[in-house]
């Protein structure tokens, strides 16, 4: 999903994040005091803003997939596609949804 349009598609590289941020790539990772944490927090909302993305991203497949099988209930390529899904993305975004939590329940 693109942060900037609202539509989904991929798209090649971090550019849409780039552009709301308003900063070059490498100044993500930048720590000038050496403290070990990235200027002004940024990274870590570059890290929850992708681990939403990668959220709404799942949950918009898992609800193509559930309307697959809503209409044709005995489609195996369906259930294949669903068990490839909680295998894969499902996992990915399981951990992204837990990284989520944690980072509002800190406060971040």
């Amino acid at each position: 999903m693109d942060l900037l349009t609202g539509r989904s598609g991929r798209r090649e590289g971090p550019a849409p994040l780039r552009a709301v941020l308003g900063v070059a790539p490498d100044a993500l990772t930048h720590e000038p005091d050496g403290t070990g944490e990235p200027d002004g927090g940024v990274g870590e909302d570059v890290a929850l803003l992708r681990d939403a993305q990668t959220l709404v991203t799942a949950r918009q497949r898992l609800d193509g997939l559930l309307l697959q099988l809503a209409v044709n209930p005995f489609d195996q390529l369906a259930y294949r596609a669903l068990g490839s899904y909680l295998l894969g993305p499902g996992v990915l975004a399981l951990a992204a949804y837990e990284r989520v939590r944690a980072s509002t329940v800190r406060g971040t």
